[in-house]
């Protein structure tokens, strides 16, 4: 059975975190895995206690989700972000996706760069629901686009009304007509996917955050979702604290996708 592997470190924000994505995991049919996130040597130095922390929190996570009439199992497990992320309970091929709150996500990132064919949610403080009704995916124009869109839908098992995917065209980075050329073929593919949700949009403007993010918010979209190999935009997205401050803008759930 399907699962969505839950990173916590315990933390308020993260338990709410993880409160939303049992939430999610009861409407999409798949069973929740509470999996402790640990740095570099706390894994050593907590190594005694994470089971007991771990079974309290799925404790209180089944408590908050007494009232629904779906069976909640929820499991638990342990990591380090700074290796592959590795689950030796399960199967990749078992993990729809990875959920963690939007402090951790640079830190759960250094391990998610080595795990290919998985998805990885952060998900802003602010968030009350994680909703998936219109997902933007933010596009580089590069040639796993429309194999990553699909994706997207794969990952929320056919629920999202609208997948829109939008590229900020940016002259300084390739020529306009090599963008126009991509922009052509991702419609192109699009196409062929023959879904009756999906879109394109093209924008314009030199920086893609404020671009991205006042779309979304203008458009009432529900998350961002985007190639984590995207050359141009990633290195924009984790130097610093631009990853946080786009979570920040955005208020919405960011959903990185990885190859």
């Amino acid at each position: 059975m399907k699962k969505i592997v839950i990173l916590t470190d315990h933390t308020p924000a993260a338990q709410k975190v993880a409160t939303l994505a049992t939430k999610m995991a009861a409407r999409l049919g798949v069973v929740p895995v509470l999996v402790e996130i640990v740095i570099g040597q706390e894994m050593t130095a907590k190594a005694l206690d994470w089971q007991g922390r771990l079974k309290a929190d799925a404790i209180q996570l089944k408590e908050i989700m007494h009232n629904d009439d779906r069976e909640i199992n929820i499991i638990t497990d342990r990591i380090s972000c700074l290796h592959p992320l590795r689950f030796d309970n399960m199967k990749r091929a078992d993990i729809l996706m990875i959920v963690c709150y939007a402090k951790t996500t640079v830190d759960a990132l250094k391990g998610f760069s080595h795990s290919r064919n998985l998805a990885l949610l952060s998900v802003p403080e602010n968030v009350t629901i994680i909703n998936w009704q219109y997902i933007v995916y933010a596009s580089d124009l590069q040639p796993d686009d429309v194999k990553l869109i699909k994706k997207t839908a794969a990952t929320f098992r056919g629920a999202a009304k609208h997948i829109q995917a939008v590229h900020v065209m940016q002259s300084d980075f390739i020529p306009d007509f090599l963008q126009e050329r991509r922009a052509a073929e991702l419609r192109a593919g699009l196409r062929k996917l023959k879904y009756k949700q999906l879109s394109y949009r093209t924008l314009y403007g030199e920086n893609i955050i404020p671009k991205l993010t006042s779309y979304c918010i203008e458009n009432a979209a529900d998350m961002i979702a985007l190639n984590y190999k995207q050359k141009n935009m990633i290195k924009r997205l984790i130097s610093g604290d631009t990853c946080g401050h786009l979570l920040k803008v955005a208020q919405l759930p960011v959903l990185f996708l990885n190859r």
